[in-house]
């Protein structure tokens, strides 16, 4: 095993140590070697000697090779995962090894994913999603409610997914959204087209079965067939470059009700969130009256 140049005796045993108790695979232990020798590189001191300072320092690093697209977060969530592991077992269950510190300079460091920044060019524009959607439409009238209900109601696609029929009262324009939070009961109105409203009631509603989506079999359709039957239409699509997703539908669906000029109080709310902060991520570029205007009809378009 190759070390550092800046590793010590100790260093080394207690690693090895580790390595024993902890990793079966020798590629793996060479994945922890080398993570372990970058740190140590990276400031030029033994790791005995490393503090919480050098560990928020080497991530930021980490962070800025983010941005720059050096690196995925993946790959930094698994580096600091890596380290983090290490030196809790350095200087907790090993505490012999090394006493520099009660606990490890890592503890009370918490990585977060970095948020993603959508523009105009991440998104679909109304026309693509207005084109994708008469192609959908074209092959099946069923998915294309789906897909329908899930741009204009603003839903995540897992909580459109696990819709029952006693979670929607149909009132003038909206649906009244019945949902298990993950700590207590809640609902919310969720304003969209009265037209999607109708299209489920007449397609979607059986007496037979609580989903209001269903598979084939009449059983509630998973997330993955969501994304299956996504990508199928996307694959089979050909008016436009980008890879369409049901996340991508999510997002675009945002961005769109932002470029309509609803209020982000009034996004927030048919999200189900609490912060608008969250809206931060989606950065609507300065438009004119006539696309505002165009966007608003379209937000109103006629569903068939």
């Amino acid at each position: 095993m190759y070390f550092s140049n800046y590793t010590s005796q100790k260093t080394k045993n207690g690693f090895l140590e580790f390595s024993s108790r902890n990793l079966k695979k020798k590629s793996t232990s060479e994945s922890y070697l080398r993570e372990l020798n970058f740190l140590m590189d990276f400031h030029e001191v033994d790791a005995e000697n490393i503090t919480k300072e050098h560990a928020n320092q080497y991530l930021t690093d980490l962070y800025r090779k983010v941005k720059t697209k050096e690196l995925s977060y993946d790959t930094v969530a698994r580096k600091f995962k890596q380290l983090s592991s290490m030196f809790s077992f350095f200087y907790i269950t090993a505490s012999d090894k090394f006493k520099t510190y009660k606990l490890s300079p890592f503890s009370d460091i918490y990585i977060k994913e970095p948020m993603h920044i959508y523009n105009e060019d991440d998104i679909l524009t109304y026309e693509e999603i207005n084109s994708f959607f008469d192609f959908v439409h074209s092959q099946s009238k069923k998915d294309y409610i789906l897909l329908q209900t899930m741009y204009f109601s603003l839903l995540k696609p897992s909580e459109l997914l696990s819709l029952d029929t006693d979670d929607l009262l149909f009132k003038k324009d909206c649906l009244t959204i019945k949902y298990r939070g993950s700590k207590k009961y809640k609902k919310r109105d969720i304003r969209i087209p009265f037209k999607i409203g109708e299209l489920l009631k007449d397609n979607c509603i059986t007496s037979d079965f609580k989903a209001i989506f269903k598979n084939k079999t009449l059983g509630r359709l998973s997330l993955r067939s969501l994304q299956d039957k996504i990508k199928k239409y996307s694959d089979d699509y050909s008016k436009t470059s980008k890879t369409i997703t049901a996340t991508l539908i999510y997002h675009t669906a945002i961005y769109h009700a932002l470029l309509a000029g609803m209020s982000k109080e009034l996004l927030v709310y048919q999200l189900g969130i609490t912060d608008t902060k969250f809206l931060d991520r989606y950065l609507i570029s300065d438009i004119s009256d006539e696309e505002i205007t165009s966007s608003c009809d379209y937000i109103k378009i006629s569903l068939v």
